[in-house]
């Protein structure tokens, strides 16, 4: 008998936060499991003209770094403060959050060119 839409919605596929050092921080920060409205939320944030988005691996680490509880840290408004922390730190923590949305290092690099 083929699955139900009730059947597969009733699916508890959402992992709890993930933990994550980062080695230029010294510091343990924990990552959101995203869901597939985050990464289309992203994606749309990405496909925005250069001069209307900031930093898109910033962006990525302001929506999926959150406390052990799965609360995010940063707010929305602070994606340019972010994008003045340390380059590998952000490379760090954005490449871990991008391989959990199955976001390869050439998708990013493709987003920042347009």
């Amino acid at each position: 008998m083929p699955i139900t839409a009730d059947e597969l919605l009733a699916i508890e596929d959402i992992r709890k936060p993930t933990k994550l050092f980062v080695k230029a921080w010294k510091r343990d920060v924990w990552i959101l499991d995203p869901t597939a409205e985050m990464l289309r939320d992203w994606e749309a944030y990405c496909s925005l003209p250069p001069e209307k988005r900031g930093d898109i691996r910033a962006r990525l680490v302001v929506k999926l770094v959150c406390d052990e509880e799965g609360n995010r840290v940063f707010r929305d408004d602070q994606v340019v403060a972010v994008g003045k922390k340390s380059a590998a730190a952000i490379k760090e923590i954005s490449e871990f959050a991008a391989d959990r949305m199955r976001v390869t290092d050439k998708d990013i690099e493709d987003y920042e060119k347009n």
